[in-house]
């Protein structure tokens, strides 16, 4: 019998999660390579995140390695490139710091809720705060040949950056949801715990 870590969707994540470094040296690298061959191999890794998770509901391959690989794969793909855009002056170190420290936190509540028995899965929120992030990331480095390509909306202010703007108030919000679940369900434990079933009692 096949091991559940081989599993198509698990195969697809680990790919996600090989293609993130050649983003980040596509990008970095002191060879000059075109920013749209950059753009699809971040795009074939972004779609990948959708593939994935289609096959594993769709062929019931859900697997408890796929549910926790998959969101640390989209955090290092989207976090290595961004902090690659940091390096090339494309995107603000402060909102790529903020990100960062929110996806700490938010794996630190989710771990607690998983010792205390509360597998807390990924929020609508949070994907789309991801979609959000990948949408700036590809403007971002399309705009490295192309300027007129992430266009500013205001002075100062261009539509990768008012991306990430709203990407991090998601994050914000998500992050609040989270840590609400957990509380929520550490309280209702704690009552259930005082007040027994008259059976166990």
């Amino acid at each position: 019998m096949r091991p559940t870590f081989f599993t198509v969707p698990n195969i697809i994540t680990l790919f996600r999660i090989f293609l993130a470094p050649i983003i980040v040296v596509l990008l970095i690298s002191p060879l000059r390579v075109s920013a749209f061959v950059t753009v699809a191999v971040f795009l074939i890794a972004a779609g990948s995140d959708w593939l994935d998770g289609r096959i594993a509901r769709r062929y019931n391959q859900i697997t408890a390695l796929g549910t926790l690989l998959d969101p640390i794969a989209d955090k290092i793909l989207v976090m290595g490139a961004l902090i690659s855009l940091v390096s090339l002056r494309k995107v603000p170190a402060w909102i790529v710091v903020a990100l960062v420290a929110r996806d700490i936190a938010v794996s630190g509540i989710r771990q607690m809720g998983a010792v205390k028995g509360d597998v807390i899965p990924s929020s609508r929120l949070a994907k789309c705060k991801t979609a959000m992030e990948m949408g700036a990331v590809v403007l971002a480095i399309l705009s490295i040949d192309v300027q007129w390509i992430d266009p500013a909306v205001f002075p100062n202010l261009k539509v990768s950056l008012l991306a990430l703007l709203l990407a991090l108030l998601l994050t914000l919000w998500s992050a609040g949801s989270y840590l609400s679940r957990l509380l929520a369900n550490a309280q209702t434990k704690g009552t259930d715990d005082q007040h027994p079933p008259a059976a166990a009692r």
